[in-house]
């Protein structure tokens, strides 16, 4: 027996989302101020800031997309990202897939990035360096892509190359909710305290960050957020003190401080043990088809799920 989770029509969900809208005075006074610098030069506290690879805007190709996929991507993932067009960027309803790179040192591979837009007209590219650290800067860097050069769209879903994201059901979720602003969703963490051990990958100094614990953040592996948002958070970026962590950065301390509060994905989301349950025949696969996405995945198993997804897809399942 078919069972999938009713998660689209909960009274309590919308709910929440009806909440948040009416309690951010902060955010409200920010949505009505100019950009302190509308000039597309200053990313965070850089000056210079320029792409150098960019796509033709969503008023040049005549479309208004319901919701835009922006995909932080190394460039050295070619392989990722091909698997993300031969899966659920295949979906192309009332959608736009786009992948995000910072610049790189080698010349051939630059080239390649090149010759990769040219096929599939899907990359933009900013001129910092694409870092670990400079994370920070492709995430703002997406935001401000998508305020400038697609405005019509109504809501973003920013994402990593190794997420599963599920298009047929990103589009029948949001559909509902066409009519509500400042909202953000993601897998929420709280009092995480920074890493102090200079062994870590993620260490990070007293004098980087000196509070005990980080303010209230999003997972970075998935965050859907209304477009407006995307207007708000680069301009503020601009004030705060830049912090290489960009998960933490964005969504914990430039979002504080518009008083926006986070939405938990809560069943919406699929972590690693349940994709392994389901591949495993231990969960039947449907459980997949009310996810928006999961957690970090090789290119097989996201195939796996969208063979599923696109199975019911072309059945009629997500049929508005």
């Amino acid at each position: 027996m078919l069972v999938i989770p009713n998660v689209i029509t909960s009274t309590d969900f919308i709910g929440t989302i009806v909440k948040r809208e009416s309690q951010s005075a902060a955010y409200r006074r920010l949505l009505g101020s100019p950009s302190p610098s509308p000039d597309r030069r200053f990313l965070i506290n850089l000056t210079d800031f320029d792409y150098i690879m960019n796509l033709k805007s969503c008023h040049q190709l005549g479309i208004k997309p319901k919701f835009i996929v922006l995909i932080h991507s190394a460039p050295v993932n070619r392989d990722r990202r091909d698997n993300i067009r031969e899966t659920y960027a295949q979906y192309k309803e009332d959608n736009r897939v786009i992948f995000f790179l910072g610049r790189v040192s080698d010349p051939s591979l630059q080239k390649e990035l090149e010759v990769e837009n040219i096929l599939y007209e899907d990359t933009v590219q900013g001129n910092f360096v694409d870092a670990y650290r400079n994370l920070s800067y492709k995430h703002i860097m997406t935001l401000k892509w998508a305020t400038e050069f697609c405005p019509e769209t109504k809501f973003i879903f920013k994402v990593d190359d190794d997420v599963f994201v599920n298009t047929p059901f990103v589009r029948k979720f949001t559909h509902q909710f066409s009519h509500f602003n400042n909202f953000i969703m993601c897998p929420r963490l709280w009092t995480s305290p920074p890493i102090r051990d200079e062994k870590s990958k993620w260490y990070v100094s007293e004098k980087e960050f000196s509070d005990e614990f980080y303010p209230e953040y999003c997972s970075g592996w998935g965050i859907l957020l209304s477009s407006d948002v995307a207007t708000i958070l680069p301009r503020v970026a601009e004030t705060t003190p830049f912090f290489w962590i960009d998960d933490v950065y964005v969504w914990g301390m430039v979002r504080i401080k518009t008083d926006l509060k986070l939405i938990n994905t809560d069943n919406l989301f699929l972590n690693y043990e349940t994709v392994q349950e389901m591949l495993a025949g231990k969960i039947n696969m449907t459980r997949a088809l009310g996810s928006l996405f999961t957690s970090q995945l090789p290119n097989d198993q996201t195939q796996r799920i969208w063979s599923t997804v696109k199975n019911y897809t072309d059945r009629g399942y997500y049929k508005l």
